[in-house]
């Protein structure tokens, strides 16, 4: 997966946005294949941080501590919840309530520190320290709002600073 370190940002916005186009296509006789395409396009959302938080972890300073087991714990149950959230549900409705919608908060929550997660190891690299919040804001707002447009100001980053990172290593 090392390659979404090296990708270019028109590279995965081209990828996001074709699976985005096969995720919304609609074919009458074939709802197992809309599903399949649907549940193509909501993995390589929710991955993207994942991939992109343990791909960046190396690269973090020695003196940076993140927790990086619990990111991956909260993404692989993310990735968990959502998976079961598609095959169970109908792929367009989703209503919970009482008890059912706890989990649902929860997902919100763990995707939100799974998208901060990555920005905060860009951020702490960049610095070369541990980022604070109001630090990497900014960049976690163009990874959940403005996604996908948001990387096509976070990934430039994202190689120059694997660039740098490898270019002290040599010497």
């Amino acid at each position: 997966m090392r390659a979404i370190l090296k990708a270019k940002h028109w590279q995965l916005f081209l990828i996001i946005m074709f699976l985005s186009f096969t995720g919304s296509i609609s074919i009458d006789d074939s709802s197992t294949l809309e599903a399949v395409l649907d549940t193509l396009f909501l993995i390589a959302i929710v991955s993207f941080p994942l991939i992109l938080g343990n791909e960046l972890y190396e690269y973090v300073p020695d003196n940076v501590k993140l927790n990086y087991v619990l990111f991956l714990v909260t993404g692989v149950l993310v990735l968990l919840i959502v998976g079961v959230a598609l095959v169970f549900g109908d792929g367009k409705h989703y209503e919970f309530s009482g008890l059912e919608a706890l989990p649902i908060h929860f997902i919100i929550l763990a995707y939100l520190y799974v998208a901060a997660f990555p920005v905060k190891e860009l951020k702490s690299i960049e610095l070369g320290r541990e980022a604070k919040f109001g630090e990497y804001s900014k960049e976690l707002v163009l990874m959940l709002v403005w996604w996908p447009i948001g990387i096509w100001f976070i990934q430039p980053r994202v190689n120059k600073a694997i660039r740098e990172v490898d270019s002290r290593l040599k010497k």
